[in-house]
């Protein structure tokens, strides 16, 4: 059975510190951990008027302003934004992109698409219906 730091690791953690520490080595690490994230480029995706800031985790409409969206909105946005024409499934969406303590149901996600149709005006029309799948995220052409 692998240990509680492999496990982390596993589960998404970056780093692990055991107890006891030392302060100094845990102000260390956070020191680096905001060096990383200081230099690291804002993830900023664009289609049609729309911009999605996904380390502000701001949606915007260039002829409307901001959007606002609760969490779980924004993360089953941006889960589809960044897979551009890949069809997900709901159990997918859900796994992915809802916290596992709500509920995660077929109907939930369905709810959440149909809100975010609706808040993103006709921009919202590139989330699509994949029959028998799920939904799908259809990047604007690429123009030549």
């Amino acid at each position: 059975m692998k240990g509680p730091r492999l496990r982390s690791f596993g589960l998404g953690a970056v780093d692990y510190l055991a107890k006891p520490f030392w302060m100094e080595e845990l102000v260390a690490r956070i020191r680096a951990r905001l060096l990383l994230l200081e230099e690291r480029p804002r993830r900023v995706l664009r289609w049609d008027d729309v911009r999605l800031d996904l380390d502000a985790r701001e949606v915007s409409i260039e002829s409307t302003g901001p959007v606002s969206l609760t969490r779980n909105e924004f993360d089953v946005l941006a889960y589809l934004v960044e897979r551009p024409g890949r069809a997900m499934t709901r159990a997918q969406i859900a796994q992915h992109a809802l916290p596992p303590n709500e509920e995660r149901d077929d109907r939930t996600v369905d709810s959440h698409v149909a809100r975010l149709r609706k808040k993103l005006g006709p921009a919202g029309a590139r989330i699509r219906t994949s029959w028998g799948i799920g939904y799908q995220f259809a990047p604007p052409e690429e123009s030549s």
